[in-house]
């Protein structure tokens, strides 16, 4: 798999993305293949996956946002998660599981300490990454809660979890 930042700093993707954000990806692959400098398979499931966020969670993309097909399908609708904030605040918050944050994006709001645990390390990155260019304040912790908790006291006024279904 392609590290996450050779998506965002290759010369030359990033302007790609952009220029072709609402082609078809298979399109995209007929007209470009052999004729750009960068592998085009991670780059049309950006594209693919960021047309189909836009109805889903468009407040979470941004141009250097970042999405895997399995993070995005198991994420929450952004009015979900925007409902959901109205039920919970205070001022420590533990999301448990992660995955690409979009529950956290808008609780953690309400809230003046989140930290956010993410088993996969995959996902912990794309974590990382999109919550900086969110400028989420959040500290991430690529880790199991069962082995949080081993090594972390500390008290939280809300834990969350919401684990993968698939």
């Amino acid at each position: 798999s392609i590290p996450v930042q050779s998506l965002i700093t290759q010369a030359g993707v990033q302007e790609f993305l952009l220029a072709h954000k609402n082609e078809d990806a298979k399109n995209i692959v007929l007209k470009y293949a052999g004729k750009v400098d960068f592998d085009l398979a991670p780059i049309t499931q950006q594209i693919e996956l960021r047309q189909k966020a836009r109805k889903k969670i468009s407040s979470f993309i941004t141009p250097y946002t970042l999405l895997l097909p399995k993070l995005f399908e198991q994420s929450t609708h952004q009015e979900v998660a925007k409902y959901k904030a109205t039920l919970i605040n205070g001022n420590t918050y533990l999301d448990a599981t992660t995955g690409l944050g979009i529950d956290t994006f808008f609780i953690g709001k309400n809230f003046k300490r989140i930290v956010c645990l993410e088993a996969d390390p995959r996902h912990a990155e794309i974590l990382v990454h999109n919550y900086k260019q969110l400028d989420v304040h959040a500290e991430i912790h690529h880790t199991t809660l069962e082995e949080f908790l081993k090594i972390n006291k500390a008290v939280f006024d809300v834990i969350y979890i919401d684990p993968d279904r698939r």
